[in-house]
């Protein structure tokens, strides 16, 4: 299959092994990949801004560049929420709005697309320490994905999982400011 990477612009900046991982986890299991460089930004700091003109400026340019894609895969659960639920909301009413229903229908967080589109869990890996997992925002609750990170982690040799308490959690401070964990 040919994979087409959304590399964040803040995976590319601050941990771009990250992205090289990815490459090289998806080539090992015999995928080509398509990595359009040209591509930095999805458009989510204007977006949850406000500045939606903005951001559909910055998102016009993905749309077009995904458009004939088989897959998108993501290495951000956060950018993989803002091109599979907030582009369609971003481009409701506009010209681009079946476009970016489409783009929603192939795009994949990349714990998402191992698990569950590629029935992949056990990448032969081993880390024999004790680990905590903190679930991204985006990805627990605007991509429902609490599974698929674990499921893999599970197979990972010598690994032993410790699960945040209150990792859900929603509280209030004594200024009246919601504060979360994920």
């Amino acid at each position: 299959m040919l994979i087409t990477l959304f590399i964040p612009c803040f995976v590319d900046l601050i941990s771009p092994q990250a992205g090289i991982s990815i490459v090289n986890i998806l080539e090992g299991l015999g995928h080509e990949i398509d990595y359009p460089d040209e591509l930095g930004c999805c458009g989510q700091p204007p977006f949850n801004a406000g500045y939606w003109d903005d951001a559909r400026e910055a998102a016009r340019p993905v749309l077009k560049r995904l458009r004939n894609s088989e897959a998108v895969v993501i290495a951000s659960g956060s950018c993989g929420a803002m091109l599979k639920v907030f582009y369609k909301e971003l481009f409701h009413g506009q010209p681009e709005e079946a476009e970016a229903a489409a783009l929603s229908a192939k795009c994949w967080e990349f714990t998402d697309f191992l698990v569950n589109k590629l029935g992949v869990t056990d990448l032969g890996a081993s880390f024999p320490h004790k680990v905590t997992y903190h679930d991204g925002c985006h990805g627990l609750r605007e991509l429902n994905l609490k599974k698929p990170a674990r499921q893999l982690l599970e197979k990972v040799r010598g690994l032993e999982l410790v699960e945040m308490k209150e990792a859900e959690t929603h509280q209030h401070d004594d200024d009246g400011y919601r504060r979360h964990q994920c």
